[in-house]
């Protein structure tokens, strides 16, 4: 249980740019961010997706409270075949630290991993950060929802369509991990637009 006063807030009026040497622009390490508060509470606490909160090693997400982890560190990303490399938008994608291979459109591969972590921390306490990148450019839905989208005739505003039906339906599969899971009506979820 946790007790005590504690006030949330959000530092940035700016977007910090990707720049793993610098050790400055990120949450400063001498604040205590949910994951970290709810860890010592005895929670298993997962990040899952997009992490734009400082890209040097100190501000990464297992550094800041975070037992899991499955995403990329920066602002933007690729979301379908791309190479790793050390530039933004074609980072590698991180589990728990290590570099993995998604072979799946990023933001489905988002969904599932929030299902998977749903479904194997169904009898304890969790918190769970899922933080999707899309519709952030550069946007790229696979063909079969851009077909789906086929009566818009402007190209960008289908493909953002054809992006925004790929998160929900991510969101919809950890939705219904919570359903199958038995934990929909004990777990409270919080969405956050900006």
């Amino acid at each position: 249980m946790l007790t005590g006063r504690y006030q949330a807030r959000f530092g940035y009026e700016y977007n910090p740019k990707y720049n793993p040497d610098d050790h400055r622009q990120g949450v400063p390490l001498s604040e205590m961010m949910l994951p970290a508060l709810l860890k010592n509470a005895g929670y298993i606490t997962g990040w899952i997706g997009k992490w734009h909160l400082g890209a040097a090693p100190e501000f990464y997400p297992q550094n800041r409270g975070f037992m899991e982890t499955f995403g990329f560190i920066g602002g933007g990303h690729h979301y379908i075949n791309w190479e790793p490399g050390g530039a933004e938008y074609n980072l590698p994608i991180l589990r728990n630290g290590k570099s993995v291979a998604v072979k799946e459109h990023l933001t489905i591969a988002f969904g599932s991993e929030a299902a998977s972590f749903i479904k194997r921390h169904a009898d304890k306490p969790w918190f769970l950060y899922l933080a999707f990148n899309a519709p952030h450019l550069p946007n790229e839905p696979t063909e079969e929802r851009l077909e789906r989208f086929k009566g818009i005739k402007d190209k960008q505003r289908r493909a953002y369509a054809a992006q925004i039906s790929l998160m929900d339906d991510a969101i919809g599969k950890a939705l219904q991990s919570l359903k199958d899971s038995g934990q929909s009506q004990r777990t409270v979820i919080a969405l956050f637009q900006r």
